[in-house]
């Protein structure tokens, strides 16, 4: 089984079709959580969606974006590091 990784994916198409626009791939429809949400709400949203990621808000204003893989690496394996093993 091969895997093809996303790098090699946008390295393709750039070679290819390097003048296609953001505007014309972005998602429309962005879903946003709050800040103040948990860790375990932002886990759910994904679920539920099928995303990778979400714009941060407070009050209405963005303050950021979240990935999967902020949850994994600054979450979940520093806390495991730190030697909290649940």
């Amino acid at each position: 089984m091969k895997i093809i990784r996303q790098s090699f994916i946008i390295k393709i198409y750039f070679i290819y079709s390097g003048s296609l626009l953001v505007n014309k791939i972005m998602a429309n429809n962005v879903i946003t959580i709050d800040g103040n949400d948990t860790i375990l709400e932002a886990c759910k949203k994904y679920n539920d969606y099928k995303i990778g990621c979400m714009i941060v808000t407070n009050e209405g204003s963005m303050m950021g974006i979240i990935t999967e893989r902020d949850i994994i690496s600054r979450a979940i394996i520093k806390k495991r590091s730190a030697g909290n093993k649940n």
